[in-house]
């Protein structure tokens, strides 16, 4: 069992590590329930950390029910939170990225906290309230094909939330069979993810405008800022990861493609790679909002043209009501140049507030009023007992 655990634990950790960022992807470090000497506890399964938010994944592989694999994923955060709600130093949340960096969270520092459960049943998302010791948060339960299929295409943890709250607002009118619910689950996710990469256009329409070799180039040169796993050894500095990072990393799949979308049409314009006339051009979704612009630094009117790219910087109708666009500049400077990644990303003087933080607080409302997800106690366990020797009795 602990095997098959694992398995399912590095191909989950693998997948989310491009796509939710691996620098805010950490493994547990193992900490002491009783004295030094006793056993060693794992207190998380992964867990995604950005400044105040705490996301802790439990998985399970296992074929047995629903509940039960519900049940034995909620011992895990039971204990731990506890422990870590305590203020006892000895109980931080420990953990290390891949890059080798440690963290150790205390309980204070946390403003929404948020446990995912992966089940290895195919089931829709369900949601439960949970003690989460005074913090905005709630308990997710999610199948592991959809942390898989988010992640095969380089989603983020905001379309996973994003996802489980369009599930949760369907407003059924009574409870679906798990049938009912995985085909759901498979039909919106399916949607929601061929939009976000696509838009209105269809795959074979956006494949015939651009070729797979630019399109991979551009994606690959935003991704390392969201996910530096191929970047250059500067930025896998600590303080570089995290400055941009944390930004890119709150990026859904459909703003990310926006972006990507946006620097090919650039390209186009301006006649990469030598940006023979240079080129401006606006995103934004209903969070973020993006500027794009490309310039030749050996012919182009450069003070000029980044006189417009301020002006259009400003908040327009491209992307939510009073928020300055986030800029990337891709420039050509001589052959032999790398210019699909962005030689310039300036943020706003005031970002939005992140959206991870608006979706866990949606999940937590919709939680609200839930059945209270908790430890199994020992009635619980007498009662099981009972059920199963009537059932081979009968």
């Amino acid at each position: 069992m602990k095997q098959a655990a694992s398995e399912q634990e590095r191909l989950i950790g693998e997948l989310a590590a491009r796509g939710f960022g691996a620098q805010f992807l950490y493994k547990p470090l193992p900490y002491f329930k009783g004295q030094p000497g006793h056993l060693e506890k794992e207190p998380f399964d992964l867990a995604w950390v950005v400044e105040g938010f705490v996301a802790l994944f439990y998985l399970n592989e296992s074929t047995a029910s629903l509940e039960k694999q519900i049940r034995h994923n909620a011992k895990g955060p039971y204990g731990f939170i506890r422990l870590w709600a305590s203020g006892d130093e000895r109980f931080v949340l420990p953990g290390k990225n891949i890059f080798g960096d440690e963290i150790r969270k205390p309980f204070s520092e946390v403003t929404h906290l948020l446990t995912i459960s992966i089940v290895s049943c195919p089931c829709g998302p369900r949601l439960f309230e949970t003690n989460t010791h005074g913090k905005i948060g709630c308990t997710l339960v999610v199948p592991e094909e959809l942390v898989a299929r988010v992640a095969r295409v380089n989603g983020t943890i905001i379309d996973l939330l994003k996802i489980a709250v369009l599930h949760q607002e369907l407003g059924l009118t009574q409870a679906p069979t798990l049938d009912e619910e995985y085909y759901l689950l498979d039909v919106l996710s399916t949607r929601y993810l061929r939009e976000s990469l696509f838009g209105k256009e269809t795959e074979e329409s956006f494949n015939a405008k651009f070729s797979a070799s630019d399109q991979w180039r551009v994606w690959n040169g935003v991704m390392n800022y969201k996910s530096p796993l191929g970047a250059t050894r500067q930025f896998a500095q600590t303080e570089h990861r995290e400055l941009l990072g944390a930004i890119f990393c709150d990026f859904s799949l459909a703003e990310l493609s926006g972006i990507i979308h946006t620097v090919l049409n650039v390209f186009k314009m301006s006649g990469a790679p030598r940006f023979t006339h240079y080129a401006i051009a606006k995103a934004g979704s209903e969070h973020y909002a993006f500027v794009v612009y490309s310039l030749n630094l050996n012919s182009s009117p450069v003070e000029k043209i980044m006189d417009q790219v301020l002006q259009a910087m400003k908040p327009s109708e491209l992307g939510p009501p009073g928020v300055e666009a986030i800029l990337l500049g891709y420039t050509y400077y001589g052959e032999g140049i790398d210019y699909f990644s962005p030689g310039e990303i300036s943020l706003p003087r005031q970002l939005p507030r992140r959206q991870s933080l608006v979706l866990v607080e949606r999940l937590a409302a919709l939680a609200s009023g839930r059945p209270m997800l908790r430890k199994p106690s020992r009635q619980d366990f007498e009662q099981r007992r009972d059920r199963e020797r009537q059932a081979e009795g009968g």
